[in-house]
């Protein structure tokens, strides 16, 4: 029993990297969680996206990602749909910013935050209408190719965001940033054609 589960937790491949980003986060939250009044449900929500985060890259699941097709789409699943989705329903930005020492916050944060490529970042992804039409291609990726997403949508929404006053250049880049869903998951997946063509014999996708 004790070996089955050690063999579980134990990494397939240890990443000094993501193990440090994930405790300094894990720490942020706790430092500011400490400081702010936080609801019991946005904790909860945190720490469980931040769980399957974990789970999902730094344990043996990620070895069965690796060699079996199921196990990975599995693993995309939680990575990309409920993980994120858990901790931005979780609004950890104000918390993870009251964990930072307050001399990093005036000398580093805030200057930061008042920087023209900070405020034009965030105008573009914090804006409603932008958000909700890069969400909408983001999911028609799972559905339809990236030419048919292409050549109906994007003429559609491009005087509408434009209207709004943003750059159609940056918004294209966008735009084709959330179309990688058309490349990675059925029915097109291109991508998964790439992968095979230099993958080894032994490792199928069915």
């Amino acid at each position: 029993m004790i070996t089955t589960l050690l063999k579980w937790i134990v990494p397939w491949e240890f990443s000094w990297v993501f193990l440090a980003t994930f405790i300094v986060v894990c720490v942020l939250y706790l430092r500011g969680s400490r400081r702010l009044r936080v609801p019991r449900s946005r904790q909860l929500a945190f720490w469980t996206g931040m769980a399957i985060i974990y789970l999902s890259l730094h344990t043996y699941l990620d070895y069965y990602a690796e060699h079996e097709f199921f196990m990975h789409r599995l693993q995309q699943l939680l990575l990309h749909h409920l993980a994120p989705l858990l901790i931005v329903t979780a609004f950890p930005a104000s918390v993870l910013r009251a964990g930072f020492p307050l001399a990093w916050r005036c000398r580093i944060l805030r200057p930061l935050q008042r920087s023209w490529p900070w405020r034009a970042g965030m105008g573009v992804l914090m804006n409603p209408g932008v958000a909700t039409i890069l969400f909408v291609v983001f999911l028609l990726g799972f559905f339809l190719d990236w030419v048919e997403i292409t050549l109906i949508i994007l003429p559609l929404v491009a005087p509408v965001v434009q209207n709004l006053g943003f750059d159609l250049v940056w918004f294209t880049i966008l735009f084709a940033v959330c179309l990688q869903t058309s490349f990675l998951t059925p029915p097109v997946g291109f991508a998964l054609f790439y992968i095979k063509g230099v993958c080894p014999p032994e490792i199928k996708v069915t």
